[in-house]
């Protein structure tokens, strides 16, 4: 078994996104809604239309 201390396993992930050009935290690719049904589309607008009316952004990014 390979013992690897946590410093350098978090420089080795580190190194491994930069390679594939992810940056931040924010890495994981957005849904491109495709596939989404009507039902679940209509969802994700009351829920935008329902924040814009609050006066706040969605918490979330949604293609649909």
């Amino acid at each position: 078994m390979r013992i690897i201390p946590l410093l350098e396993l978090e420089r080795q992930i580190d190194q491994r996104k930069a390679e594939l050009g992810f940056v931040g935290n924010d890495y994981a690719p957005l849904n491109s809604g495709r596939n989404r049904t009507p039902s679940k589309r209509a969802m994700l607008g009351a829920l935008r239309d329902l924040s814009e009316a609050n006066g706040q952004a969605p918490k979330f990014k949604a293609n649909f």
